[in-house]
């Protein structure tokens, strides 16, 4: 699935959150630090983008944990 042909035609937002998803879930470094950093990644370049409530919704998992 993951190099499935499709995704070569989505969007740059599509393709940045399946990014930040496969950091988030695949990556080898599952701490909280990395997945904030991945979401905070993806919102720089993409602050406008409707996926952009969920990658904020992993920064603030991250600081209610503090």
């Amino acid at each position: 699935m993951q190099s499935a042909g499709f995704w070569s035609k989505m969007q740059e937002q599509e393709q940045g959150f399946r990014t930040l998803m496969q950091s988030v879930a695949l990556g080898t470094d599952n701490s909280e630090a990395n997945k904030t950093k991945a979401a905070k990644t993806f919102m720089d370049k993409y602050n406008s983008s409707l996926y952009g409530e969920y990658a904020n919704d992993l920064k603030k998992e991250k600081e209610s944990k503090k």
